[in-house]
């Protein structure tokens, strides 16, 4: 198995217990889907290798695994820090306005009124509501994925289509044209000395 056929679930936290279980802290959007894994990948120096999961626990974000052959607590050790991978293949298909999280870095932020606003960095999942990461040359642009304003993945062009709250990109695009002034030597600690 192949990174570029996976997508990172989380990685290996810590081990658990006596008898070899170990907590995988899931960096995922809705972690109950994960509850009855039967395995995962784990990278280990580089190689994708597949445990075959017996039992599994969750709270919150943090499953808690058992391996088949892994029953000690040193064979567990060995394992945090692992990076977990599952195949892409196995994700349910979304509709043409839901996305994982891990498929849109790279996509272009289209937005309904501004147009190509930039390119999609990441999702920030780590707020009461997660939000879209924009890079747009100098400037980063934060949308709040609230319901509605998701209008369309367009994987085959590599497009996200957006109708963001009115006002909100003019908010972090309004210096903008002071880009082209820019020429790489801006101050904001610099005192202006000269007298009139």
């Amino acid at each position: 198995m192949n990174k570029s056929d996976c997508y990172s679930a989380g990685f290996v936290r810590r081990t658990s217990g006596l008898k070899g279980e170990v907590v995988i802290q899931l960096d995922v959007d809705e972690p109950a889907r994960y509850r009855s894994l039967d395995a995962v990948f784990l990278d280990i120096n580089g190689t994708l290798t597949p445990f075959f999961i017996t039992q599994t626990r969750l709270l919150n974000n943090n499953l808690t695994v058992a391996f088949e052959d892994v029953t000690t607590p040193a064979a567990a050790e060995a394992l945090v820090g692992c990076e977990a991978f599952l195949p892409l293949a196995a994700l349910p298909k979304l509709d043409d306005t839901q996305f994982y999280f891990h498929e849109i870095p790279g996509f272009a932020v289209i937005d309904a009124v501004k147009g190509n606003i930039g390119e999609a960095v990441t999702v920030i999942d780590r707020l009461q509501q997660p939000v879209l990461q924009v890079g747009s040359g100098r400037h980063e642009i934060l949308i709040p994925l609230a319901p509605g304003v998701v209008q369309k993945v367009d994987r085959n062009a590599r497009e996200l289509h957006i109708a963001a709250p009115e006002g909100l990109i003019d908010i972090y695009l309004a210096n903008k044209n002071d880009d082209e002034d820019y020429d790489g030597d801006f101050n904001p600690f610099a005192v202006d000395t000269d007298e009139e």
